[in-house]
């Protein structure tokens, strides 16, 4: 990928965790707790981009989930969180699967330019690729289509 792609998928990627982030603390029933290597160790970013050797050595630092999600009084859950203009089964049952093998019981986030998807890794295994839309037990139906709306002000245009 040339570097003007490389950056605009990082853009994407960061609205999209910052567009989680935000809908669930607004929620105010969960704690967000960032995960990822590029939180925890910032500066190893620009190193791994950089050199190949390093960043196979590091690979599974790589693959961490973006954050740790614990809603008030329930015990916390990695979530992977990910843009995606078009996705189908076979990327998400491929996305879990290496997501369920690296950390067990971790779930995705999809956001896309019509909605936002939430289930944990086995899940969407067990239905062989398939993920739900994000429940509004979960996060309400009025905060989904605002964070949406905003989700579409940035990355829409595409």
């Amino acid at each position: 990928m040339n570097d003007i792609g490389w950056v605009e998928d990082l853009i994407k990627g960061k609205i999209t965790e910052l567009i989680f982030e935000q809908m669930f603390r607004e929620d105010g029933r969960y704690v967000i707790f960032h995960y990822g290597y590029e939180y925890t160790a910032p500066e190893l970013v620009k190193v791994l981009r950089n050199e190949p050797v390093l960043r196979e050595d590091l690979k599974d630092a790589r693959k961490a989930p973006d954050y740790i999600l614990v809603k008030n009084g329930e015990r916390g859950a990695l979530v992977e969180v990910k843009f995606r203009s078009n996705f189908n089964a076979v990327n998400l049952l491929e996305m879990a699967r290496k997501i369920h093998e690296q950390w067990g019981n971790a779930y995705l986030f999809v956001a896309s330019k019509t909605g936002f998807s939430f289930d944990d890794c086995k899940t969407i295994i067990d239905k062989n690729g398939s993920i739900s839309n994000l429940d509004q037990s979960i996060i309400s139906e009025p905060t989904q289509i605002k964070y949406l709306e905003i989700l579409n002000r940035y990355v829409g245009q595409n």
